[in-house]
C-alpha cells in the first residue's frame, strides 16, 4: 500500500524554529520585493502621466471647442445627425438617462404597484447576528459555531517595514 502522506510530525521544536525563521526570511524578502514593484510602478505612472499631460489637455481643450461647435450649429446635424471622417464621426446622439428624484416615493408607488421586476432584494446572512442566537441557545440548522486553537506565525512588523523602507532607499 502507498502512503499519500506521513501524518506524524518529524519536527522538533528546534526545527520547526528554524523553520518558521526561514519562512520569516522568505516573508520579508516578499515585502522588499513588492515595495520594490509598487515604488517603481509609481514611478512609471508618474512618467506616464508628465509624458501624457499635454495630450489629457489638448483633447480636453479640443473635446470642448468641438462640443461648444456642435451646440452652436445643431442645424448642420439634422440628416445626417453625424460628420463622418475617416477618422470617426462627431455630431449629436439621442440620449436620455431615468432620473430619480425621490427614491422612497418611487420604491413605494413600485412596491403598491407590485412592479417585481423594478425590484431587487438582496438577502444577506448577518454573522453576528447569527452566532448571538447560537450563543442564547438556539439551533440553526446549517450553521455552528467551531471553536478551538488555530496555529498561528507573525513575523515583526517592525521588520516587514524596514525590509520595506530598505527597497524604497
Amino acid at each position: 500500500m502507498q502512503r499519500l502522506a506521513d501524518l506524524r510530525t518529524t519536527l522538533t521544536l528546534d526545527s520547526a524554529t528554524e523553520l518558521f525563521n526561514r519562512l520569516a526570511r522568505a516573508v520579508l524578502a516578499l515585502e522588499a520585493k513588492d515595495a520594490a514593484c509598487e515604488r517603481r510602478l509609481a514611478d512609471l505612472k508618474l512618467i506616464h502621466e508628465r509624458q501624457t499631460a499635454e495630450l489629457r489637455e489638448a483633447i480636453q481643450a479640443d473635446s470642448a471647442k468641438l462640443t461648444a461647435f456642435i451646440e452652436a450649429n445643431r442645424h448642420l446635424f439634422k440628416d445626417p445627425r453625424k460628420v463622418k471622417t475617416s477618422l470617426g464621426a462627431f455630431g449629436l446622439q439621442a440620449a436620455s438617462e431615468l432620473l430619480v428624484n425621490n427614491q422612497e416615493a418611487l420604491l413605494n408607488a413600485i412596491m403598491e404597484n407590485g412592479y417585481d421586476d423594478c425590484v431587487k432584494v438582496v438577502r444577506t446572512l448577518i454573522k453576528p447576528a447569527i452566532r448571538k442566537r447560537i450563543d442564547a441557545g438556539e439551533k440553526l440548522p446549517g450553521a455552528a459555531v467551531r471553536s478551538g486553537d488555530t496555529a498561528v506565525y507573525a513575523v515583526d512588523r517592525a521588520l516587514i517595514d524596514k525590509a520595506r523602507k530598505g527597497q524604497q532607499e
